[in-house]
């Protein structure tokens, strides 16, 4: 780690590598750009953003006829960019608070369990953040049904092994007549 920080705080090719956002496109296949457009959608309109599903209109207007025979455009391929450009900062909160609230649920319904079943929450959370982290240069984070799979799965181990069986629940006594 630290031959490699030394290597690219000392080749200045390095350094323009890493550092250069047509490089950056280039090696994301034009993705870059794309998300470097939805930022620029997202400063037209930065509270309520530019409406759902307007992100491909927007983003074709400001190209070239040429730019837009090259590649098709329909989101920018990083879901919270997209969501940015098209729902604002109104939307990106609520992308926030969905990443926390599920992060939340699933992190306390694991210490309230058995081990076992903890774990399986853990790794659960774990593939959710994983396929957050994959969708920044793939865009399909809310198509993605292994997503909403190990979310539905976290949820549903967590409320399964938190109630008691039903033999364990207690009946409210009667009162004395």
């Amino acid at each position: 780690m630290i031959l490699a920080g030394g290597a690219i705080a000392s080749s200045h090719n390095i350094r323009g590598a890493l550092t250069s956002t047509h490089r950056l496109s280039t090696l994301s296949e034009g993705r870059f750009g794309l998300m470097t457009g939805g930022v620029k959608i997202w400063k037209e309109n930065p509270i309520a953003g530019s409406g759902v599903g307007s992100f491909q209109e927007r983003f074709t207007a400001t190209e070239t006829l040429t730019q837009i025979e090259h590649q098709q455009v329909s989101i920018s391929h990083n879901a919270p960019v997209t969501v940015l450009a098209e729902l604002g900062l109104i939307g990106a909160g609520l992308l926030i608070w969905l990443c926390i609230a599920t992060w939340h649920a699933i992190a306390a319904s694991s210490r309230r369990i058995s081990s076992e079943s903890g774990w399986i929450q853990w790794c659960l959370l774990a593939i959710i953040v994983g396929i957050f982290a994959h969708s920044q240069l793939y865009a399909d984070l809310f198509e993605d049904p292994m997503v909403w799979t190990a979310a539905a799965a976290a949820i549903a181990i967590g409320l399964a092994v938190a109630r008691p069986p039903s033999d364990e629940r207690t009946t409210s006594p009667s009162p004395p007549t």
